[in-house]
């Protein structure tokens, strides 16, 4: 994917691959994005991966954002986060899945760097494209307390 820019220097450039056979799936993605707005590129990366072992599906990814940095004060140093995740999905029934995530984030700039998720929730399927769902997440920022978060809603997929 090319994104012509709209304004002087604010290209977005995208690629993507990915790879099914049977109950694998593995996908890479890179996106790189110029921002006359702030003047830097912004480039994203990541890889992803599944496996369906029928009574329960696992997934893992790894994501990299890449800022340079910019002309504008609080934008100025350049910034790489980092997030692995792995996950969980195990079917109850025909129309619901408990599922589960951890991840780790990181970052080269903010104090402190290092920020973990864990999730545990429950969607519930009404068609092929709308489910509904309940998750309880933990937010834990390194050095810092834990704090909850609950989200329930309707997800529908177009």
């Amino acid at each position: 994917l090319y994104a012509m820019a709209e304004q002087s220097g604010g290209r977005n450039v995208s690629a993507a691959l990915r790879y099914t056979h049977s109950a694998f799936d593995v996908s890479l993605v890179s996106q790189n994005v110029q921002s006359p707005f702030v003047g830097r590129d912004e480039t994203t990366t990541q890889l992803a991966t599944s496996y369906d072992f029928t009574l329960a599906k696992v997934f893992a990814s790894y994501a990299q954002v890449r800022r340079s940095g910019s002309d504008v004060a609080p934008l100025a140093q350049a910034m790489t986060v980092r997030v692995a995740q792995v996950g969980v999905s195990v079917p109850v029934g025909q129309v619901g899945a408990i599922v589960a995530s951890w991840s780790q984030a990181d970052n080269n700039i903010a104090s402190p760097a290092d920020r973990t998720f864990a999730t545990i929730g429950y969607t519930h399927r009404l068609s092929r494209r709308t489910d509904l769902y309940a998750m309880v997440m933990s937010d834990k920022i390194q050095g810092n307390g834990s704090a909850p978060s609950t989200g329930v809603g309707v997800r529908h997929a177009f």
